[in-house]
């Protein structure tokens, strides 16, 4: 089973953007598959049983609710030829390069798109006009689990037999 780990953290929290400062979230480390469904990327949910829950190794992020432009469902990944690709859902975004220039605006129900290692997803671009915070993604792709939290778990589940 072939696939692609991909960590996902926020910009620094002194780091701010027209005034405006980023959503804070726990790192997360997801596995992808190579040609597996793809993986929802949005905001987290606190009810119980929700299928959004914020763990470790979901896509779900947890930032205040109200004060970001990210939807429930806001984007997928996914990872085809050992490549990630993004597709907005029902919200839009942007990938930015190094130089948080943009490099790519995608709007609701788009194609899917090639994302790099080391760009930035920014989630809710349109709508983020009137939040106070900016949902910015950096993107490390890796061919091993590298990231390890300091009490040495792993950030993902067990891979099934």
């Amino acid at each position: 089973m072939s696939g692609q780990y991909i960590r996902l953290t926020a910009p620094p929290a002194t780091e701010r953007h027209h005034g405006k400062a980023f959503a804070q979230f726990d790192p997360k480390t997801l596995y992808l598959v190579e040609g597996a469904d793809p993986v929802a990327l949005g905001r987290a949910s606190s009810q119980r049983g929700s299928h959004r829950a914020n763990d470790p190794d979901t896509g779900y992020l947890n930032v205040p609710t109200g004060q970001t432009a990210l939807g429930r469902d806001h984007a997928l990944l996914c990872v085809r030829n050992d490549c990630l690709y993004i597709a907005m859902k029902e919200h839009d975004g942007a990938i930015l390069g190094a130089m948080l220039v943009e490099l790519r605006l995608l709007s609701p129900h788009s194609e899917y798109y090639h994302i790099p290692s080391g760009s930035r997803i920014r989630l809710g671009v349109n709508g983020a006009v009137g939040v106070q915070l900016l949902v910015d993604i950096i993107v490390e792709i890796s061919a091993t689990d590298r990231w390890s939290a300091t009490s040495r778990k792993r950030f993902i589940k067990g891979l099934p037999a």
